[in-house]
C-alpha cells in the first residue's frame, strides 16, 4: 500500500510538472508570441504585409517552393490564378469543361490562397483588437477589406464557403451560412469601410494598398 501510494503521488507531481511546462514562452529566442510580435505600430505594419503577401506570393520564403500543396509553385500564385487565360493545362480544362479526375490545380489554388487571406486578416484583426496605437485602426480597415475582398471571391467562383471569423482563430470550426447571407455581409461590411472607418482615401497610401476606391469597386461588382 505504501509503495503504491507513493507511486501516485509520484505520478501526479510529474502530471503536475507537464502541465507547468506549458505556460512557457518559446525556448528558440527567434519564435515569438503574438505578445511579442505585436508591439510598435511597424510590427503591425508587418502583420499586415503578411495578409497583403497571400495574394501575390507563392510562399513565405522560396518562390519556387509553394506553402500550399500544388505540383507547381509557380501556377498556385492567386493574382495569377485569377487572371491567368494563356494556355496551361489546368486552364484548358476550365476553358473547355474538359474534366478529368485529378484535382484541378487552379481551382485548388485560388480556393486555399483566398482561405488564407481570411484566416491571416482573421488573426491579426484578433490580436489587433485591444491596441490603442495611432494609424492602428486604417491598418485594421485594411485588413478587413481584404478579407471582404477574398469571401467575394470565394462567394463568386464558390458560392457557400465556411464563414470564418475572428472568433473562429483557435475556437470552434466556421459555419457556412449560404451564398445570400455572405452577398449581404460583404455589402455591409464593404459600405460600413466607406462610411465608418478609416480606410485610406484614394491616393492616400502608396500602390498597391487598398483605398476607399478599392471598396468603391468591389461594391459596384
Amino acid at each position: 500500500k505504501i509503495i503504491y501510494s507513493l507511486a501516485i503521488a509520484a505520478s501526479m507531481l510529474t502530471f503536475n510538472s507537464c502541465i507547468g511546462d506549458l505556460d512557457t514562452v518559446p525556448l528558440n529566442e527567434t519564435d515569438k508570441n503574438a505578445g511579442q510580435a505585436y508591439q510598435t505600430l511597424e510590427d503591425y505594419e508587418m502583420g499586415l504585409a503578411y495578409i497583403y503577401g497571400a495574394y501575390s506570393l507563392a510562399s513565405q520564403n522560396d518562390p519556387g517552393k509553394a506553402d500550399i500543396a500544388v505540383d507547381d509553385a509557380g501556377q498556385s500564385e492567386l493574382v495569377r490564378q485569377l487572371k491567368c487565360t494563356w494556355g496551361d493545362s489546368y486552364i484548358v480544362e476550365l476553358q473547355n469543361n474538359s474534366w478529368s479526375a485529378t484535382p484541378n490545380a487552379s481551382t485548388l489554388a485560388v480556393y486555399t490562397r483566398c482561405m488564407m487571406v481570411v484566416t491571416r486578416a482573421n488573426e491579426f484583426l484578433k490580436q489587433s483588437s485591444a491596441a490603442s496605437l495611432e494609424g492602428l485602426p486604417q491598418l485594421r480597415a485594411e485588413a478587413r477589406f481584404l478579407r471582404a475582398f477574398a469571401y467575394y471571391l470565394l462567394m463568386d467562383l464558390y458560392g457557400n464557403p465556411p464563414f470564418a471569423m475572428e472568433e473562429n482563430v483557435a475556437g470552434a470550426l466556421p459555419s457556412q451560412i449560404g451564398r445570400k447571407a455572405l452577398f449581404e455581409w460583404i455589402e455591409g461590411e464593404l459600405k460600413d469601410l466607406l462610411e465608418g472607418s478609416e480606410l485610406p482615401e484614394v491616393g492616400a497610401v502608396p500602390y498597391p494598398r487598398v483605398t476607399k476606391g478599392a471598396a468603391q469597386a468591389t461594391l459596384a461588382r
